[in-house]
């Protein structure tokens, strides 16, 4: 294991927190909004997915699957915040109607310290978002494991390495780890999401990952990623989807996109 690997698990330990594992109504029925449907992205390793949970064995392995919109047009808003999205993500609910398979799947109640804090240098009180994320994820495998069936994860704003493949933050590693990444799967996805609002009436367009240049900031992508400034951490990584680049940019101030991502963990042996 790297020292990188052991400093994130290390974290995630001494950090960890168990919201609820199962954002998903299994309601049994065929009758939701077909324009709503979620795509997927591929199958990927959870150990590579993040490095909070590079120590998961190589078994555990999960669908990850995407909104066919991104938070400006779910919300009917232009580009938002990160903190905005976050907050957004976190109340998609039942009445959004996105589906996969007989599930309807809402959004993780999961928080950033830069929400919640009274004392934001404290540690103590420190409530990091990708650490929440790592950790429910990590519940929801010990679940599909113990139970021996498909634990759906609700929505939530997806690692550096399910947007690029690899770590483009910092420090980055380019050696690619997830084949089925939103940077590399963009064309197919979009042609999915094309015939989606085709068959379902909806403006052909709508919710197409932006990977060209010439339509403003509507390319880069929030990503879960943490960046620390002199040790204050308001900054996140985003991606460029229009080179697969990294840039470092405000939680609070910098406008950009996000695409909600949700992952069915998969029971071992299935």
């Amino acid at each position: 294991m790297s020292n990188q690997s052991a400093l994130f698990n290390s974290e995630v330990e001494n950090h960890f927190v168990a919201p609820a594992i199962v954002q998903a109504s299994n309601l049994g029925s065929d009758a939701f909004n077909p324009a709503n449907k979620l795509l997927l992205v591929g199958t990927i390793p959870l150990n590579q997915s993040d490095p909070y949970l590079s120590d998961l064995s190589p078994e555990a392995q999960a669908r990850y699957l995407i909104t066919p919109q991104g938070t400006a047009d779910i919300f009917n808003r232009g580009r938002g915040t990160w903190l905005r999205d976050v907050a957004d993500i976190r109340r998609i609910d039942e009445s959004h109607e996105f589906h996969y398979e007989d599930q309807i799947v809402t959004g993780l109640e999961i928080y950033d310290h830069s929400e919640t804090a009274h004392h934001p240098r404290s540690l103590d009180h420190f409530i990091v978002y990708e650490k929440e994320r790592a950790s429910v994820i990590r519940a929801g495998w010990e679940k599909a494991k113990n139970l021996g069936q498909n634990v759906m994860i609700g929505f939530s704003i997806a690692s550096p390495q399910l947007i690029r493949g690899y770590e483009v933050c910092w420090p980055p590693i380019e050696q690619k780890l997830i084949q089925n990444n939103l940077f590399d799967r963009a064309s197919a996805l979009n042609a999915m999401i094309r015939q989606q609002n085709d068959e379902n009436g909806v403006s052909l367009d709508k919710g197409t990952i932006v990977t060209q240049d010439g339509q403003g900031n509507d390319s880069v992508q929030f990503t879960s990623r943490e960046v620390a400034v002199n040790q204050y951490p308001q900054s996140v990584c985003s991606i460029d989807l229009t080179n697969g680049g990294y840039l470092s940019k405000g939680k609070r101030n910098n406008q950009f996109v996000s695409r909600p991502s949700a992952l069915l963990i998969l029971a071992p042996n299935t």
